[in-house]
This record gives C-alpha cells, sequence and structure tokens, in this order.
C-alpha cells in the first residue's frame, strides 16, 4: 500500500506527459468529459476506479480527476494525510470522517481497521451523500450520516455548488464570493439537519482515534460542537484542513479553540510522521511552501511526550 501511494506520489510530481502515458485512455476520456460535454450540459459522469488500497469506489467527473486517474487523491497534502493514516490506524481503530465527500478517506480508513474496527461519516450534501452511500454500501466497517456538524443542533441552510466545484459545498459562501468561478456556478440551498459531534459519539461504543475535520469554514463550529470529547483529551488525532488566514480566518479560530483543549498543531512529513510546530507559525509555513492550504495534525497534548 505505501509502496503504491509512493508511485502515485512520484508520477504526481513528475512531467505531465509522464502522466499522460500512465493512463493515456484516461486522459482521453478525461479531455472528452472536461472540455466538450460538461461546458454544454453542466452535469458530472459517474465513473468507477480502483483506488491505491484496492477498493472500487465511484466518482463523479470533472470532481475526482485525480482519483480517477491515478487511484487516490493527489494533492500533495492529501498524499501525506494518507501516508499518516496508514502509519496510525491500526485494525480495530476507530476514525471520524466529518465532510466525508466521496468517502476515499473513509474508505481508505475501512481497509485500515478492519472488520473490528469503525468508520463513521458525516456529509451533509444531498449529492455528495448519495454517492457517498454507494461507495460505502458493501462496507459494513462503515456507518455514514446525512448531517451537518455543527456547534448546535438543528435545521440549517446548507449550499451545494455544481460538481466542479462540490468540494466547496459549505454552510457559509460568503468566502467564495471574490472568487473568479463563484458567480458563473451558483450554489443550490438545500436544509439539511446539525448534530453536535458529542451527541453522535455518545450513541457510539468507541471513541475515534482519528477525526478528519474537512468542512469549508465550518471548523469552528464542529470543534465547538465537540467540546466535551475534546476537553477530556480521548481523541488522539484530529486532521483538520487549515487554509491561510488572509482566504478564510475560520481555520485560525478553529486552531485556537483546539489549542484551547491542549490539542497541538503538527506538519505532517512526506513519510507520514508528524514535526511539531507553533500555531502562530502556521501561515508562514504555507508561505513557504507556496500553499494557501494544508492538512495539519493537531495531536492532544497527553500524546505529546509519548511520540514526539
Amino acid at each position: 500500500m505505501q509502496n503504491k501511494l509512493a508511485a502515485i506520489a512520484d508520477l504526481t510530481r513528475g512531467s505531465k506527459l509522464n502522466r499522460i502515458l500512465s493512463n493515456p485512455l484516461g486522459y482521453i476520456n478525461l479531455f472528452v468529459h472536461k472540455k466538450i460535454r460538461y461546458p454544454l450540459t453542466k452535469k458530472g459522469a459517474s465513473k468507477s476506479c480502483t483506488t491505491f488500497f484496492g477498493t472500487e469506489m465511484l466518482v463523479v467527473l470533472p470532481a475526482g480527476i485525480d482519483l480517477y486517474l491515478t487511484g487516490a487523491k493527489t494533492h500533495d497534502s492529501e498524499i501525506r494525510l494518507a501516508q499518516f493514516l496508514i502509519n496510525n490506524l491500526k485494525a480495530g481503530d476507530s476514525f471520524l470522517d466529518i465532510g466525508a465527500h466521496f468517502g476515499y478517506f473513509s474508505l481508505l480508513a475501512s481497509s485500515l481497521v478492519g472488520s473490528r474496527g469503525r468508520v463513521i461519516c458525516v456529509e451533509a450534501s444531498t449529492e455528495m451523500f448519495k454517492i457517498l452511500k454507494q461507495n460505502t454500501q458493501a462496507h459494513a466497517n462503515i456507518s455514514i450520516n446525512h448531517l451537518a456538524a455543527s456547534d448546535k443542533k438543528g435545521q440549517i441552510e446548507f449550499h451545494e455548488f455544481p460538481i466542479l466545484y462540490s468540494e466547496y459545498n459549505s454552510m457559509d459562501i460568503d468566502q467564495y464570493k471574490g472568487s473568479n468561478w463563484f458567480k458563473k456556478n451558483p450554489a443550490k440551498k438545500i436544509k439539511v439537519n446539525a448534530i453536535q459531534i458529542d451527541s453522535l459519539l455518545s450513541e457510539v461504543d468507541s471513541i475515534p482515534k482519528i477525526v478528519k475535520i474537512d468542512v469549508e469554514g465550518a471548523e469552528d463550529k464542529v470543534i465547538s460542537g465537540m467540546a466535551k470529547a475534546l476537553g477530556k483529551g480521548s481523541i488522539p488525532f484530529i486532521a483538520m484542513e487549515y487554509i491561510h488566514d488572509s482566504k478564510n480566518k475560520v481555520h485560525l479560530a478553529a486552531a485556537k479553540l483546539l489549542e484551547g483543549f491542549q490539542y497541538f498543531p503538527h506538519f505532517i512529513e512526506p513519510d507520514g510522521n508528524l514535526r511539531k510546530i507553533a500555531l502562530n507559525d502556521l501561515d508562514s509555513i504555507l508561505e513557504q511552501n507556496n500553499r494557501d492550504s494544508d492538512n495539519i495534525i493537531f495531536k492532544s497534548n497527553g500524546l505529546i511526550e509519548e511520540q514526539d
């Protein structure tokens, strides 16, 4: 599994010609859909692919381009997050995926924790939940929830973008109003039930070893809604997408909330190991690596002396 992921990472960092030669038919199909079919119809195309860890999953083009072509999410931060999960999730562990999208990380976690483990998915988007359901229905160790994670219970307004921009689905779309794509791709408003993660965890028999949070600007609400679990320090790792403070100030606020619960930020190295960093250095680290965002691991204070 690790060798396959490393090979995909090498391919991604290589030349475009080598990427095309690695899957010429896939690139032809992608070109036809992305450049001809999608601009005309604005409709996605469902495609099956095999992940690098051997699980079949459904993706919708053009949103699932990297999965369709390589069997992995290929942004550098996502490759390193996958390596971190491989290093740390063991048979019998539990994993909570908040903002599961197509279910890629949930399926990876399912393969790692095995039949004795458990994977819990939370996905607010109606369209993404349909695909998530198809991708997970054959996996007995995965449970799925069509809910939004927030700081309080109740029905909320959620915004779904066309499939090409589905990874930006969010409770708050004001953050995107300065983007070039936003006006041409209006979001659809839906109503979805919200839940506090503390409430969700009270209904399960195992505390997750890792919680992944990718909710496009609602991170602070998610963290506030799991204050009980975080206060106990019972969840070892929180994996959170962090966006530069100049792009979205919610992420820094969420990071500060986590630090208040004695969860401290760590950078994921290429081998999946962690390097402790200061909260005040998060933005500068992104700038040094020419990134707007990265997956940051927040580790419970009780684990720091043991593992750092």
